[in-house]
């Protein structure tokens, strides 16, 4: 094999034959799973290989030295080294001199299940190849696949879009730091899962991932997955059944099982609960929900209808294409039967009663504790940018004021520029004064905090329908002569959703774009006009005020109710 990848003069043939051999002799197991433990150590592999002195071997050990992190082995296979004088190609002699490329991408997809990360491996004599690794949300954010492909990152990039046909990725500059930090957690969580599905190219690659992902810069932070305390669980829900897609299901027994259906979304296959996916349907009606909802199986059976309308609803509000929400919708479809099989005839009698006692006091513990005030205050707070800002909070107008270019790098005033003009005219044209200003101090802030996103090959006008598009969810209560989000997307001439391509502007200016409440939380008054903070400091003014309060019904303490019809868990 060692000898077959030589003779191609493909650097990754012979890179992913080690990469094999190591993963196989790599003890990766504690005691736990001692059992699975590798019977073939990697000193036992490099004591072979230093025992025959051939080219075959020789080139082994090359890239044996470079790919492992265990100084003392490294130290010793060098030992080995110097005495060997078979001839090897010049990009093996340097691997050690490897480098990264100058960018990363990620391809993500808009209904969530996982992202790819890009990046190109330079070597020193010459030639390159492009690694691809591939983090599965769906499985709480671990390295599903990678690979390395003998193609640059530009020739790569164009084959994965081509062959994705109609459920093309959208193509996101990453930083390379935060991204080198996303991969290594990812790969070292990978670890802890002993059921993570094997492919041709995974794990045999993953020793070989690991070095090229060590070439990217320290210093990031990975991420992490964003979490949804209990009131604002309830408040998506209350949000839910306040919109025309809950019609039919706002009786007691799909109220109850709304709560369950959030806990999935909330803390498992990725943690947003408004993504929702063919796989995530999957994961939910013939894994989590029949193993952990305990209720009487006429009750449980209401669950894929109510799946069904929350899907619409979430879809709605993301502006996922038509095309993919149908697909997720027939996952609930072909899912239901399988789903009502294995939820079969439900538990005895004896644990649902004991059971539906435990709910009421679980429903009576947990209105003690929640209040939509708690919940509404917070949302403004995170609009406002903190309970300071908010009590600071005035409804000025925005002023008039011209497009700040300090601080922009050169590189891309041009691009920033085309996105410019785009805002500035159908600001003129349809959103007012204010709607320019936002965006104009939108696009200056973005573009100061992650020029990589102007320097890549994409469309101005999509890039700019995403600045309109952030600015029209964060000023829901005053949006101009109602217009709609598609009317606002076709204005630019765009078609389908922006949202993926506003989550790296929304990580631009510090907000996470998974964590939305009732309207985009910028945490910026001076990006909200006049008329949404009129309508904040009346809220405000509401919370203030404890007899509006119990009038209005937001203090769950003195509100009557009923727990739910019967127990979910």
């Amino acid at each position: 094999m060692i000898r077959q990848s030589l003779r191609t003069g493909k650097p990754s043939d012979l890179l992913m034959v080690m990469s094999t051999f190591l993963e196989v002799a790599y003890d990766r197991t504690d005691g736990a799973f001692s059992e699975m433990a590798s019977e073939l150590s990697l000193a036992e592999l490099v004591d072979s290989f230093l025992d025959i002195d051939i080219t075959e071997t020789t080139a082994a050990l090359t890239v044996i030295e470079t790919l492992i992190e265990d100084d003392l082995l490294r130290r010793r296979i060098q030992r080995g080294l110097t005495a060997r004088r078979q001839p090897l190609p010049p990009w093996l002699r340097g691997l050690h001199e490897a480098r990264c490329g100058d960018s990363v991408i990620m391809l993500t997809d808009i209904l969530g299940d996982g992202d790819s990360y890009l990046f190109e491996v330079v070597l020193p004599a010459g030639g390159s190849f492009t690694a691809l690794v591939y983090i599965d949300h769906n499985l709480a954010g671990v390295v599903k696949d990678g690979f390395i492909a003998p193609e640059t990152l530009a020739t790569l990039q164009a084959s994965i879009l081509r062959r994705a046909q109609d459920e093309r990725p959208d193509v996101v500059p990453a930083d390379p730091m935060a991204a080198r930090a996303q991969m290594i957690a990812a790969l070292e969580l990978g670890l802890t899962h002993i059921d993570v599905p094997t492919t041709d190219t995974w794990p045999a690659c993953r020793p070989l991932i690991e070095w090229a992902v060590r070439l990217l810069p320290p210093g990031g932070t990975a991420p992490e997955y964003p979490s949804w305390p209990p009131h604002q669980r309830l408040g998506i829900a209350a949000a839910f059944h306040a919109s025309p897609f809950s019609q039919g299901s706002r009786d007691s027994v799909s109220r109850s099982l709304m709560e369950p259906l959030l806990d999935f979304a909330c803390t498992l296959s990725g943690g947003d609960p408004y993504r929702w996916s063919p796989v995530r349907v999957e994961m939910l009606l013939t894994g989590w929900a029949p193993q952990y909802l305990l209720a009487p199986p006429g009750d449980l059976a209401r669950l894929p209808d109510l799946l069904r309308r929350y899907i619409g609803y979430c879809h709605d509000r993301l502006q996922i294409p038509a095309g993919r929400t149908a697909d997720t919708l027939h996952a609930v479809d072909r899912c239901e039967a399988e789903y009502i099989r294995l939820i079969g005839d439900g538990p005895d009698p004896e644990t649902l009663r004991i059971l539906d006692d435990l709910t009421v006091r679980l429903f009576n513990e947990r209105r003690a504790s929640f209040s939509f005030e708690t919940y509404m205050r917070d949302q403004l707070e995170q609009r406002a940018g903190g309970a300071g800002a908010l009590a600071d909070l005035d409804s000025s107008p925005l002023p008039d004021e011209p497009f700040e270019w300090t601080g922009i790098n050169e590189d891309i005033v041009d691009g920033v520029g085309l996105m410019l003009a785009d805002c500035d005219r159908i600001a003129d044209s349809l959103l007012g004064l204010e709607y320019r200003t936002a965006m104009r101090r939108l696009l200056h802030q973005v573009a100061i905090g992650d020029p990589l996103i102007f320097r890549r090959n994409s469309s101005p006008a999509r890039g700019a329908a995403a600045i309109a598009w952030i600015i029209h969810r964060a000023n829901d209560e005053d949006v101009p002569d109602n217009i709609s989000v598609q009317d606002l997307l076709s204005a630019f001439g765009v078609r389908g959703s922006v949202s993926q391509r506003a989550e790296p502007m929304l990580r631009a200016i510090g907000v996470d774009p998974r964590n939305r409440g009732m309207s985009m939380a910028l945490g910026q008054p001076g990006l909200l006009t006049s008329g949404s903070r009129a309508a904040m400091v009346r809220t405000r003014e509401l919370l203030d005020d404890p007899e509006m309060i119990h009038q209005m019904g937001w203090d769950t303490h003195a509100a009557e109710g009923e727990p739910p019809a019967g127990p979910w868990r």
